[in-house]
């Protein structure tokens, strides 16, 4: 099959992909006075708000054995334990000033309530922009069992890989108060209000999810290529994980600067990325709808700028080379359309590139520019929050002290200065399970 015509590239949230679903009666409609000033987010994702005002704590959650789920558990002994004070302690060592995990030699961001900050703080601007769910997960997660005639049918049930600060997953644990929410991360996700319905388990997603098979109907993966070592097969388990009908949502970005290009458009910077590297397989694409599309091969190779790259692009490309010298599949990003609709598991394959303002640079007085301006802001906290999360990773990776520090320096001075256009691009994607 050809791979499907692509619409031209935009920023944050084009028209819709698909419509919205009806409104839930049970979702909160306060919003924050950003979400209050934003247009509709883009229908990738439904339309439901997504705020989360929980304030970090360091309250745990219990894990529990995935029997009662239904699946064939496939691990003879899957890591599922209680979160003990000495766990807590021993998940996490001090490096560079800041508090990392103690599982992984891949992942290298810090775990500290700074970056528990930071991630609370990304949840939320992803989600302003791109709404909470895909369309699809309403239909997957629907109660059809609320009269209880069929007690052996499994409960619904949803994973979260790598769920960070737990956000995602109390935001479905509540939404979907019928369904079971597990949550899988190197360190004890920090959740002030987990519902009943939401369990988390620390481990190492690397060393294999057999014992999971089976058992969910929904799995989601965000931002997580830098402490996977092989994403390939990681969407491989994964098909393996998901019930028949199933929905698996993936987004990554590949911590690549992109600059406005002369015409209209986004561009890398010529002298920092090697022409051999892998191109997005949904290049200058919005959004992107195929039937198990075999789309991945004779792509439009990426346009390059001859423009000085900025720091914060420098920064970035550290990032990029310290992470995958560990082991992570910083490319992920560029490959995932083509994993996912080459996968003989996968249907109804959906994929977006959005690009995000790292600061407000829009200009104008036009609702649209107001808007980026909103967002800019928005992206430019998280960056400047991920410049000190970054700085360990490169302090790690062996980049001479003076080098890093100069370059979040200046990198801070050009996100608040907002004059130079600068964008990262998040590749989203969703499909589901024949």
């Amino acid at each position: 099959m050809s791979p499907p015509v692509l619409p031209p590239a935009s920023t944050v949230a084009p028209g819709p992909l698909h419509p919205p679903p009806p409104p839930s009666p049970s979702l909160s409609d306060s919003n924050s006075s950003v979400a209050s000033e934003l247009p509709p987010p883009s229908p990738l994702f439904s339309s439901h708000d997504g705020t989360d005002d929980a304030s970090l704590t360091d309250s745990m959650t219990e894990t529990i054995p995935l029997d009662h789920l239904g699946g064939n558990i496939g691990s003879p002994a899957p890591s599922v334990y209680s979160l003990t004070e000495s766990l807590i302690a021993n998940s996490v060592k001090t490096e560079h000033g800041r508090k990392v995990q103690n599982h992984s030699e891949v992942y290298s961001l810090p775990a500290d309530n700074p970056e528990f900050e930071r991630l609370d703080n990304q949840h939320k601007m992803i989600t302003l922009v791109l709404g909470k769910y895909p369309v699809p997960m309403y239909d997957v997660l629907r109660d059809d069992n609320d009269d209880n005639q069929n007690p052996d049918k499994p409960q619904k049930a949803v994973l979260d890989l790598g769920c960070g600060t737990g956000a995602w997953l109390a935001d479905v644990a509540v939404d979907f108060p019928h369904v079971e929410c597990v949550g899988v991360d190197l360190v004890p996700p920090q959740i002030t209000y987990a519902p009943p319905n939401v369990r988390t388990e620390i481990d190492d997603i690397n060393l294999g999810l057999e014992h999971f098979f089976g058992c969910f109907d929904v799995v989601q993966c965000r931002l997580i290529c830098m402490g996977v070592k092989d994403y390939a097969g990681l969407v491989d388990q994964i098909s393996r994980i998901l019930r028949p009908g199933g929905l698996v949502i993936l987004g990554e970005c590949d911590f690549r600067v992109y600059t406005d290009k002369d015409g209209g458009g986004f561009e890398l910077y010529e002298s920092l990325y090697e022409s051999s590297a892998p191109k997005s397989t949904v290049p200058e694409a919005s959004s992107s709808t195929s039937s198990n599309s075999k789309s991945g091969s004779s792509l439009p190779v990426e346009e390059v700028s001859s423009k000085k790259p900025p720091s914060v692009a420098r920064f970035m490309q550290h990032v990029r080379t310290c992470a995958k010298a560990r082991g992570g599949s910083l490319d992920a990003a560029m490959l995932l359309h083509r994993w996912v609709s080459q996968h003989r598991s996968f249907k109804e394959v959906v994929a977006r590139d959005v690009y995000f303002p790292l600061a407000p640079f829009a200009k104008g007085d036009s609702s649209e520019a107001k808007r980026q301006r909103k967002i800019g802001r928005m992206c430019r906290d998280d960056t400047m929050a991920f410049l000190s999360s970054g700085r360990v990773l490169c302090l790690k990776g062996g980049i001479p002290g003076d080098v890093v520090d100069t370059l979040v320096t200046e990198a801070h001075a050009e996100l608040a200065a907002a004059e130079i256009p600068v964008y990262l691009r998040l590749h989203c994607i969703y499909a589901r399970k024949k």
